[in-house]
C-alpha cells in the first residue's frame, strides 16, 4: 500500500528595505529550504511592496522599519487593515518600546534588531518555520471541514492543539 505524499506548501516571502545591501543580504542568507520559502519579490519602500502585495499577495512580508514614502509601520498598518492573512516581520535598528508597541497594535509576527547577525537569521528562520506550520495546517482544515465525516474528529484534534494529528489525518485520506 503506498501511502500518499502531501505536497509541499511553498511559502510565499516578499522582503522589502530601502537598503540594497541589507536587502541582498537577506535574501542570500536566508536557508529558504529551511522552511520552505520561495521569494516573491523585493520592494525598496511601503508604497511599492503594497502595489506588489495587491497583484501577489505574499504569506510573510519580511521589512524594515525606516524607509521613506510609507515606512514599515505604515505597511504594517495597510497589511492590518486589508490583507489580515499576511504575517509581517519588522525589522528595526530601533529598539524603542514605542516602534514595538506600534508594532504590537498591527499584529506584526516577530520584531528583529538590527544589525542582521547569523544568529538572528537562524532565529528568523524559526519564526517563518513556525508561520509555515501554521498556514499548513490552516491550508489542511479548510479542506478536512468540508467533508461532513471528518468534522467531529478534526474539532477533537483542534481543541487539543494537536498539529500533528492534522497531518496524519490529511495522509490517511
Amino acid at each position: 500500500m503506498t501511502q500518499k505524499r502531501r505536497r509541499r506548501f511553498m511559502m510565499k516571502v516578499l522582503l522589502v528595505d530601502d537598503d540594497y545591501l541589507a536587502l541582498e543580504g537577506l535574501r542570500q542568507m536566508l536557508k529558504w529550504d529551511t522552511f520552505n520559502g520561495k521569494l516573491t519579490g523585493c520592494a525598496t519602500d511601503g508604497a511599492e511592496a503594497a502595489a506588489m502585495i495587491e497583484d501577489n499577495p505574499p504569506d510573510v512580508v519580511i521589512a524594515d522599519i525606516k524607509m521613506p514614502r510609507m515606512d514599515g509601520l505604515e505597511l504594517a498598518c495597510h497589511l492590518h487593515q486589508t490583507h489580515r492573512g499576511i504575517h509581517m516581520i519588522l525589522l528595526s535598528g530601533h529598539s524603542e518600546f514605542e516602534y514595538a508597541q506600534k508594532a504590537l497594535q498591527y499584529r506584526v509576527t516577530d520584531y528583529i534588531l538590527k544589525p542582521v547577525t547569523r544568529q538572528k537569521i537562524t532565529e528568523l528562520e524559526e519564526c517563518l518555520k513556525k508561520i509555515n506550520r501554521e498556514l499548513q495546517t490552516k491550508k489542511e482544515v479548510r479542506l478536512l471541514a468540508g467533508d461532513d465525516s471528518l468534522k467531529d474528529q478534526l474539532l477533537t484534534i483542534l481543541r487539543r492543539g494537536d498539529t500533528e494529528a492534522v497531518h496524519e489525518l490529511m495522509l490517511s485520506g
